[in-house]
């Protein structure tokens, strides 16, 4: 297999992972019935999530494949997440910067 198959595969496949990860996760339910302190549901590497998927354990090839798809994922969708930022920053009249802190507070005020 040309090692170029080998990636668009693997990308294929990734793209398949994170698709049925985020069809495949409830909705988070509003604390109603859940323990106190209870967060939502625990996630799992992508490794993992296709070792479930795939009903059994993955070889150091394909673990190997699905760990550069998962980071060739990530890589392609930061500057989105930076344009986004700067965007909202824009509309708000504030700075990145600015944007990152309150964002971090208000998340750090949820966890509490």
């Amino acid at each position: 297999m040309k090692k170029s198959t080998f990636f668009r595969i693997a990308i294929l496949s990734a793209v398949a992972l994170s698709v049925s990860t985020f069809s495949a996760q409830a909705a988070p339910a509003a604390k109603a019935g859940g323990a106190a302190g209870q967060k939502g549901p625990k996630r799992v590497t992508a490794v993992k999530h296709a070792e479930l998927i795939n009903g059994k354990p993955l070889t150091d090839a394909q673990k190997t494949a699905i760990r550069a798809a998962q980071k060739a994922r990530m890589d392609a969708i930061k500057p989105i997440q930076e344009k986004y930022k700067a965007s909202v920053a824009k509309a708000l009249g504030i700075t990145v910067a600015q944007l990152e802190a309150k964002d971090k507070a208000l998340r750090a005020k949820k966890d509490n």
